[in-house]
């Protein structure tokens, strides 16, 4: 969650945000010069990463965003909103980070079968969660080594 973007806001991939508002009738015309930074949803240039952060380019971004069209269920998220989603990111991380040792040892177990048969259709196995102690099913693809798999309790669901 950025401190930039409205709380509502899914991505361009979806064609509605979480309150319900169209982005077509919020944003400019894609063929418009300028229409990238003409989305209420996010305010341009705060990052301090940003690339190309030169005077003029900045004065370029906030002359488009002036012409964006107005959005009445706009917000901003609060620093608690933002401390939360930052908190529920490291947990992923942290459940991550106990589940990927195991998925590589699957991976390394099909790599090894795989030597003596190229043949061979992958592995499934049913482990205990590292996080939960539910039943974790893992299944490594023979072919390209891809893994997928998910906890019964919905620790994890993954598909690689």
């Amino acid at each position: 969650m950025s401190p930039h973007t409205c709380v509502h806001y899914n991505g361009t991939s979806q064609t509605k945000c979480e309150a319900g508002v169209c982005y077509r009738d919020v944003t400019a015309k894609p063929e418009e010069p300028g229409s990238a930074y003409r989305k209420p949803c996010i305010l341009w240039g705060h990052s301090p990463n940003s690339k190309n952060r030169s005077p003029a380019n900045e004065a370029y971004i906030k002359s488009q965003q002036e012409l964006a069209p107005h959005c009445g269920k706009f917000r901003l998220p609060t620093a608690l909103e933002i401390a939360a989603d930052q908190a529920e990111a490291s947990g992923h991380v942290e459940r991550w980070k106990k589940l990927a040792p195991l998925i590589q040892a699957a991976k390394e177990e099909v790599k090894r079968l795989r030597a003596g048969d190229r043949n061979i259709q992958g592995k499934f196995q049913v482990i205990q969660c590292p996080v939960c102690s539910g039943s974790l099913t893992i299944r490594v693809a023979g072919h390209n080594l891809h893994s997928s798999g998910a906890c019964e309790k919905g620790c994890f669901c993954w598909l690689e």
